[in-house]
């Protein structure tokens, strides 16, 4: 949670960051309201969301696992 919010306040740290972001909600046709519904999603986000989100869209037969020395 965290990092998604501070990964948002970067997107909006200056005026034209904050500007390419609302352009970014009317190119996707998104509602004003759009925003605070990120922020409460990213609020109440759990670790079993978390785990649940990552056992439905990663299958881990088809990840390669990379070791570097």
């Amino acid at each position: 949670r965290n990092y998604l919010m501070g990964n948002l306040m970067t997107q909006l740290d200056g005026p034209f960051s904050s500007l390419d972001f609302i352009k970014s909600l009317k190119i996707e046709h998104l509602e004003n309201e759009s925003f605070n519904q990120l922020i409460t999603a990213i609020q109440t986000l759990t670790s079993q969301d978390l785990l649940d989100l990552a056992l439905k869209y990663l299958d881990l037969d088809q990840c390669v696992t990379i070791v570097v020395k």
